[in-house]
């Protein structure tokens, strides 16, 4: 998501003379010089993922790690999150990553045509710095626990050094950066699978009259504990304690829950999770910018090829991973099976989907839908933070408050007024200026000038 006015998707230089003034003073680039596919990929994503956020949005985590506790709540729950999962999850969020590891090189490649390493270096690195502060900002004052801005920012310092690294050497460290997680799951999967052995054999040295040890005390207590965990309910204590202040809370008290949850996420979450699960989807999109593969260059054939491969790895596991949680109840060993092959599933339906819209551009037809989405995408960073603006009037107490009321398929009838609001605000937006407005702000800061903002 190199989501500043440029977007990462022009091919013409940005530049108006020589050296690192010229850079810095540079205006805004024609519109012929922009790359279509990627603007409408950029916005499909960006508000393709919002089918996954607003879970996050309108009920507390859990809801979404197991859906059950919230079939109270509304109609087709299961159905709906069954949906989610094996289309979108993940998904929007890697095509996002991905695109942004794309801009970054392209950023990249672009101002060495006109700039010094260490004018580059410095143009970047500001760059970078500034969206680490935008993402703080997303997730303390508009209270959007789950922001990527911040993880992005920070993978973002790792790609300016991975740009100069040969083809076959990127290849190689990105599938690295996917094969630690994997590692990593399959180790919580065999500590699940020990526990539960633990259990049962201190269940049936109870059973048989034999003294239990510490060890076998201690796994009568651990596996019940991870049963509870993953099967959680709307009466548990810290749910809902969350749930009362987020739907019926003070602003203050709103604001606090929320710092609290940016604070884990950016944090404990980010380390465990969020930072490798970008950057390997942002060096992918490093190494796809370098094959032409986003530059128009790929044949449709290629894409052809990429869009079959990817939905045939990708969707079986996706059907996989949601069918086997389901028909376990949500047991914690099935859901530490299918994460070991999470990222395999999802890189492939990032990739599909990637392709299709590449192909879709392509495609003769539907230029009304490519006129709607290329505005949207050209402004991905004003229509990110707009949605956790606007995902907080909707849902939290000092809002709409319906937090903690909407489960299923309604959860997905809040967000279609989003959609047309930022299609419709986009389109007319841009024909008065350059950039969206936080993209004119991160711009103007990355090059120390005020950038020209009306057409």
């Amino acid at each position: 998501m190199d989501t500043d006015g440029s977007n990462g998707m022009r091919l013409t230089s940005e530049t108006d003379g020589e050296g690192d003034t010229a850079e810095l003073t540079g205006g805004p680039v024609s519109e012929s010089g922009r790359i279509e596919a990627l603007d409408v990929a950029r916005g499909f994503a960006v508000l393709g993922i919002l089918l996954m956020n607003v879970w996050a949005f309108a009920l507390p985590k859990e809801a979404f790690e197991y859906p059950v506790m919230v079939k109270s709540l509304g109609h087709g729950v299961m159905e709906t999150w069954a949906v989610t999962v094996v289309l979108f999850a993940g998904t929007q969020r890697g095509l996002f990553s991905l695109l942004f590891g794309a801009g970054a090189m392209m950023i990249q490649t672009r101002l060495a045509k006109r700039v010094s390493d260490q004018g580059i270096r410095k143009i970047y690195y500001r760059r970078i710095f500034i969206l680490i502060v935008i993402g703080l900002i997303d997730g303390f004052i508009f209270m959007w626990p789950s922001d990527i801005l911040f993880v992005y920012g920070l993978c973002g310092l790792l790609l300016f050094p991975a740009n100069k690294l040969r083809t076959g050497a990127l290849l190689l460290l990105t599938a690295v950066v996917f094969i630690v997680p994997i590692a990593k799951r399959s180790g919580d999967l065999q500590e699940f699978q020990a526990t539960r052995q633990a259990y049962e054999v201190a269940l049936t040295k109870q059973a048989s009259g034999v003294i239990l040890d510490e060890a076998d005390q201690l796994a009568l207590v651990t596996w019940p504990e991870e049963l509870q965990d993953a099967r959680p309910g709307l009466d548990d204590e810290r749910i809902r304690q969350t749930t009362e202040i987020m739907a019926r809370g003070s602003f203050r008290d709103v604001f606090i829950n929320q710092a609290k949850g940016t604070i884990v996420v950016q944090t404990i979450v980010n380390y465990h999770f969020y930072f490798l699960d970008a950057l390997g989807m942002m060096l992918l999109g490093m190494v796809i910018f370098r094959a032409g593969i986003l530059t128009g260059r790929a044949s449709t054939r290629m894409l052809a090829v990429m869009l079959v491969l990817g939905v045939a790895i990708g969707l079986p596991i996706s059907i996989w991973k949601a069918s086997s949680i389901i028909v376990t109840d949500f047991a914690p060993i099935a859901q530490a099976r299918t994460w070991v092959v999470y990222d395999v599933g999802r890189v492939g339906m990032v990739i599909g989907y990637l392709a299709a819209v590449l192909l879709f551009c392509r495609a003769a037809w539907g230029n009304w839908l490519k006129q709607l989405l290329a505005p949207v995408g050209r402004m991905a960073l004003t229509n990110y933070l707009t949605q956790s603006i606007l995902g907080a009037l909707i849902f939290y107490s000092f809002g709409l408050g319906l937090y903690g009321k909407l489960a299923g398929y309604q959860l997905y009838l809040t967000i279609i007024p989003i959609w047309i609001l930022q299609i419709i605000w986009s389109r007319i937006w841009l024909e008065h200026f350059h950039y969206g407005p936080f993209e004119w702000v991160w711009r103007s800061l990355t090059y120390m000038q005020w950038q020209t903002l009306h057409r």
